[in-house]
């Protein structure tokens, strides 16, 4: 279990020093990618500083879309 000095510590970071955490822990994990997710699919996610302008994009669409079926 994650301690919860930890977390509070996380939380105090500021927005860069959360995105450099998030980005370590990716290149960590990227490695044992393959055994987690065994028979599942995998997505390829952008980095978060570029993916805003395509998140809302993929959002406005997602909205178009349910407004259309309803």
């Amino acid at each position: 279990m994650i301690a919860r000095r930890l977390l509070v510590e996380l939380q105090q970071l500021d927005r860069k020093d959360k995105l450099q955490v998030i980005q370590f822990l990716n290149d960590e994990l990227s490695g044992d990618i393959d055994k987690v997710f065994e028979g599942t699919r995998v997505f390829k996610m952008s980095p978060l500083f570029r993916a805003s302008a395509e998140a809302i994009s993929m959002l406005e669409q997602l909205e178009d879309e349910s407004k259309d079926n309803g």
